[in-house]
Parts: structure tokens; sequence; C-alpha cells
């Protein structure tokens, strides 16, 4: 009964706290990233330079989409074609969680990213949380002349698909900011990104050096789709370790510390940590996990590694398409 009151409790308040509640920090992680994938189609663009002024709207807008109540919106399983629908969140039932969710806390049933992103009808029920902030508002911004509200409005589009690059929102795992068991681990290690250290990994440049271009693909949701494949498919959240609703990713090799898994480019990459648990009847069984802890740090520093990138090459083909739309 306590922990279904605990649940209950976090449900009511966790959006007060929306920052630390389902996703990379927004003043944080989201700024940092959101810097890099202005940096990185600048280098791409020298003809048609976003500003810094126009920059840090950008910024400003991939900051405010976290605002109160509205990450509800900002998950996508790629497989199942979903937002978040009420799992993993403790013993209560699915469909419990979805009733206290929409009554409490909520103004309209969650959606998923990929329908959120242009949902005006949607959007325009959150008027209190920042109203219409979809993509097709940031085309009519820019084709009525307000190129700041334009592009704070694209920047709520790259928060979005900065969040298809975090495995907890692409695999159904949500994790509100109440500790313990609701922790998202990997997204407790992403907080120490911001705008100043993440330039000391130089994703621009080791794109370029790589000779990536951005995909060239025909609308903002077929960039959140691109990146939400990519997350789902190669990385593991905490509680979706042993989840049959995902085929990938696969833990091909071992030692004594680390399971290993294979990224896009067949590079080997450590995913869990390898561990055994002594049971009762004295047996050890083999456990993988993802914790909060610095021994688990490594595995950390491989996903970050991996899929910031891949948020700032997509986000670069989306300020792209936006500049070609607009």
């Amino acid at each position: 009964m306590f922990k279904k009151f605990t649940i209950v409790f976090v449900l009511i308040t966790l959006f007060s706290f929306a920052e630390r509640a389902f996703a990379y920090s927004p003043d944080t992680t989201h700024a940092a990233l959101t810097d890099e994938i202005v940096d990185f189609y600048n280098s791409l663009n020298p003809e048609n330079k976003i500003t810094s002024e126009e920059k840090e709207w950008i910024i400003k807008g991939s900051i405010l989409e976290d605002r109160e109540v509205r990450p509800i919106n900002h998950f996508y399983d790629p497989i199942r074609h979903i937002g978040w629908n009420g799992e993993n969140l403790g013993n209560l039932s699915a469909e419990v969680v979805k009733s206290l969710t929409s009554s409490l806390v909520n103004p309209a049933p969650p959606a998923d990213a990929v329908r959120w992103v242009n949902d005006r009808i949607l959007q325009s029920r959150y008027n209190s949380y920042g109203g219409d902030r979809t993509w097709k508002q940031a085309l009519e911004y820019f084709a009525n002349g307000n190129k700041k509200e334009a592009y704070i409005t694209l920047g709520h589009s790259l928060h979005l698909l900065e969040d298809m690059s975090v495995p907890d929102h692409t695999r159904n795992d949500p994790h509100p900011p109440a500790g313990g068991e609701f922790d998202s681990p990997y997204e407790n290690y992403t907080d120490k990104w911001n705008r100043g250290n993440i330039q000391n990994m130089d994703i621009p440049g080791r794109l370029q050096k790589d000779g990536n271009a951005p995909p060239r693909l025909n609308s903002i949701e077929d960039y959140l789709d691109g990146v939400a494949r990519y997350s789902n498919k190669y990385f593991f959240s905490r509680d979706t370790i042993y989840d049959t609703h995902y085929s990938f990713p696969k833990i091909l090799s071992e030692d004594s510390n680390f399971g290993y898994g294979i990224d896009e480019s067949g590079d080997t990459f450590p995913l869990v940590v390898v561990d055994f648990k002594h049971e009762e009847d004295g047996d050890f069984n083999k456990v993988y996990s993802i914790k909060d802890l610095k021994e688990y740090y490594p595995i950390f520093d491989a996903y970050f590694s991996r899929l910031a990138p891949k948020a700032v090459l997509y986000g670069a083909g989306v300020i792209e398409l936006f500049n070609k739309q607009a």
C-alpha cells in the first residue's frame, strides 16, 4: 500500500520538477546538445549561418520544451509506435497510472513525440504551459517575419529530437524524480554535460573528420523516428534489459566486468555490468544491470559518446530542413 501511495504521489508532483522528470536536464544537457547542433550546422553551411542571437533563441526553445507537463509527450517507441502508456512505474497497473496522469496532472492524454511535434490542436490544449510550439507553428512564425519566435519554436522541435537519443524515451521507460527504483542512471550521468564541457568532446569536429553529413529526410517526424530507432536498437535503459518487447540490443560477449554489444559501425562497447546473484539454494545466477554508480560510468561514457553525435548529426539535418521549408 505504501508503495502504491508513493507512485500516486510521484504522479501528482513530478511535473512540478519537469527538468528532472524524464529526460536530459534542459539547462545543461539539452542546452549543450543544441549548442553543438547549431555549431555543426554552421560548419556545414558557411553561407547561411545561424547568427549568435538566433542560436540563443533556439537554445531557449530547447530548454522551454521541458516546461511543466509537456514532457509526458516526449516518448516514442519506434518498435510499437507508441508514446508512454503507463508502463514501467512500479506495481501500479498501466491503466491506473494513465487514469491518474490524465485526471491529476495532464491537460490531455499523452501522445507520442512523433505526433506531438506537429499536432497543433493537441499542443494548443497546453496553453498554460507554452501552447502551440509545433514544427508547423515555427514555419508560420517565420513566414510572418517573426524570426525570434520561429527559432525559439524550432528549439522545441530540437529538444524532442534530442530526447529520441535517450534509450529511456524510446523504450517506454519513464523515470520521475523520486529516486531509487524510479531513477534513470543514464540521465543522472548526463547531467554533468553543459555548454562548456561538451566542447571538449568536439562533436562537430569529429563528425566532419569522419565525413559524416546530416541525413536529408522529408519531415521532422522522419528525423525523430530515425534517432529513436538508433537509441532503441543499440542501447538499454535500466528497466528494459530483460524486456521481451525488444529484440535488440544483444549482449554478444562479456568478461568479468561488462557485457558487450556492437554499434551500427560494428564497434564493440560495454552495454551492461555482469554480476552474479547468490540464491537461497546456493546457486549463482548471472545478472545484467545498469545502475547509478561510478563503476557503471564506462557504460554511460560509451552510450553518450555515440548517442550525442547522433543527435547532433540529425539535428543539423533538422535545421537544414527548416530553412528549406521556411
